[in-house]
């Protein structure tokens, strides 16, 4: 059984792209997923092209100072970690 796995930043810009390939790659494919953050505009559209999706919580960058950016290092970390568990899964 063959799998992939696409990934996205939370936005439309960044599953179009996914979209629009999708015709192409079904045929190689027996399953394909999706890793993003679960935004509703992500699971709309993914969930309307038939592609399973995995969510996680992907850390995000303040652009203006906050103490929030502090726990961004540890917020990868978590994010990677449950990528990598989705992908032994």
């Amino acid at each position: 059984m063959k799998s992939i796995i696409l990934a996205g930043g939370g936005t439309a810009v960044h599953i179009v792209p996914h979209l629009a390939i999708l015709p192409y790659i079904k045929p190689y494919f027996d399953t394909i997923y999706y890793i993003g953050s679960g935004k509703e505009i992500e699971r709309t559209l993914m969930k309307n092209a038939g592609v399973q999706i995995f969510e996680i919580n992907p850390p995000a960058f303040i652009r203006s100072f906050s103490l929030q950016n502090a726990l961004i290092p540890s917020k990868l970390i978590k994010a990677v970690k449950d990528c990598n568990q989705f992908i032994d899964k």
